[in-house]
């Protein structure tokens, strides 16, 4: 059991059904709802197309910035 204070008074405040649900995490359609991903929502999310090769690193900026403009 969890006691709340009035931190003005230091009297004990009751525990009253109101405040609970006035709480936003005690609402069901706030709480995120665990599931497996849709078909579609795995395709969307893949990145398309093959990473960069590791080479890229070693190549000058220059020649970066030409391929991007």
């Amino acid at each position: 059991m969890i006691t709340h204070y009035d931190m003005r008074t230091g009297e004990v405040i009751g525990d009253t059904v109101p405040n609970r649900q006035a709480h936003p995490a005690s609402h069901p359609a706030d709480t995120p709802e665990l599931r497996l991903m849709t078909v579609r929502e795995d395709i969307a999310v893949r990145r398309r197309g093959a990473p960069p090769p590791a080479d890229i690193a070693q190549l000058p900026v220059q020649y970066l910035l030409g391929k991007l403009f």
